[in-house]
């Protein structure tokens, strides 16, 4: 008798510390024949921005890159603009394409299987933070978009706030919590290549 109450306390317990779950805020899509795919290694192309405020990109790309990395366990090359100096330049968001030929070369030079390529639609690194990114996953073999997401976080909207503070307490060991990513261009990139993440 004992026994089963000390056991009772313990599970009980053990239920008060679990974790919340981290509200999904991020939308996307996978190819039906992703699977199909030998993907080994990645390109991570810089993020392509729009509007005036570009402070932070580093660390948003930073967080990209340690995100896809940790979320696929793939090889993923982060290239730089100067590793593209003599590559055609890629512009999918306003072509609505990949160029084969920029395909193959990248591939060829870099050994790539896939390119990663993001586009930041809004960026506001100042209390209260805005993030907007839309990332694909293109196969450098047949010019196709596997898988594609996007996302769009407020720092002033309560969904963002909320999930912010679920996954500061399940993933992150930091002094202030929630207040400290809501404050950090850094962390609240990483939070936002985290959501995008969990759909791959």
């Amino acid at each position: 008798m004992i026994r089963a109450l000390v056991l009772l306390v313990l599970l009980s317990g053990c239920s008060m510390f679990e974790t919340k779950e981290v509200p999904r805020l991020a939308t996307g899509r996978i190819t039906s024949d992703f699977g199909s795919y030998d993907l080994r290694r990645v390109g991570l192309l810089p993020m392509a921005t729009e509007g005036e405020e570009s402070e932070g990109d580093d660390a948003l790309e930073e967080a990209f890159h340690a995100e896809l990395v940790a979320a696929t366990g793939l090889e993923v090359v982060r290239l730089t603009a100067d590793d593209l100096l003599e590559v055609k330049g890629l512009e999918p968001f306003r072509r609505g394409s990949y160029p084969a030929q920029t395909l193959l070369e990248l591939r060829r030079r870099f050994l790539l299987d896939a390119l990663a390529v993001g586009a930041v639609s809004t960026r506001r690194v100042v209390p209260p933070q805005r993030l907007g990114v839309q990332l694909d996953l293109v196969s450098c073999e047949t010019g196709a978009t596997i898988w594609s997401a996007n996302i769009l976080l407020d720092a002033g909207d309560r969904r963002t706030r909320d999930a912010l503070e679920s996954w500061s307490e399940a993933y992150t060991e930091l002094d202030g919590g929630v207040d400290l990513v809501m404050l950090s261009p850094r962390r609240f990139a990483r939070f936002a290549a985290w959501q995008l993440m969990q759909l791959l």
